[in-house]
């Protein structure tokens, strides 16, 4: 992965953004929040309660959330890149 500038941590902050295919319902988010220490927890609210939530292509999907797309394939490369690093492939 090339070198990207790190974002600061802020903590105590919640981020909240809906998810491309909510079909009207605003309660379909992908949650971010931080805790006083700074460790980063993720929740999804889909539909029944913890859901996957798809955050579409910019390009051609008609994502409406390009920033946080893009963001999570960031995260994904970064996830493959630890797994590869520590051989247990995130379990």
């Amino acid at each position: 992965m090339s070198e990207q500038k790190q974002a600061m941590v802020i903590p105590n902050d919640t981020q909240v953004r809906i998810h491309d295919d909510c079909e009207g319902d605003y309660a379909q988010t992908l949650e971010l929040s931080t805790g006083p220490d700074g460790d980063i927890w993720i929740k999804t609210n889909g539909k029944h309660g913890h859901d996957s939530l798809r955050f579409r292509t910019p390009t051609f999907g008609g994502g409406m959330s390009q920033k946080t797309y893009f963001a999570l394939v960031n995260l994904m490369q970064a996830m493959r890149e630890d797994n590869e690093r520590s051989n247990h492939n995130g379990v």
